[in-house]
């Protein structure tokens, strides 16, 4: 006997499946272009690039700007070292206190990750009209905006118990 799936249940069904399916091209797509960056990675090198500063930028303003824990920015940073896409800057004062800057390859890196996010996004969207993929973005917003009010509900529901 079949049995039919919410209409509800499909969505995210959908939701699930698009997103795998994009997330699986694009890491391809880093891959073969030896883009060796996880998202939080690009982001911060990103960062660091647009926001470059003499002395580098300090550990404190990437914190307060990159809505990530210390330990995930530290792990970044520390990562993006070691591949010597950035370097650090200890304060002669206070060796607690560092900064970033960007080195050239990390600059490359950047390129790199924008060409490939570019021909991705020309791949992926081929033959999805303007207005479609205005569409989707506006339905992606509100779903995502309706699931973190649902988080939100359930977490307080769950502090009443």
């Amino acid at each position: 006997m079949e049995t039919q799936m919410p209409k509800e249940t499909v969505l995210a069904f959908y939701v699930a499946k698009t997103h795998y399916g994009v997330k699986s091209y694009l890491d391809a797509a880093m891959r073969r272009n030896d883009c060796d960056l996880t998202p939080p990675e690009s982001y911060l090198l990103r960062f660091i690039y647009e926001n470059e500063r003499e002395n580098g930028i300090p550990f404190s303003f990437l914190q307060s700007k990159a809505k990530a824990s210390k330990g995930t920015i530290s792990e970044c940073l520390s990562s993006l070292g070691r591949k010597k896409m950035i370097e650090c800057f200890v304060d002669p004062t206070d060796r607690r206190r560092k900064s970033f800057g960007i080195l050239p390859k990390g600059v490359e890196a950047i390129k790199t990750n924008h060409r490939v996010l570019y021909e991705a996004h020309e791949f992926l969207t081929q033959g999805i009209s303007k207005e479609d993929l205005e569409t989707y973005v506006r339905v992606c917003n509100q779903l995502r905006a309706n699931a973190i009010k649902g988080l939100e509900t359930y977490n307080e529901e769950g502090k009443d118990e």
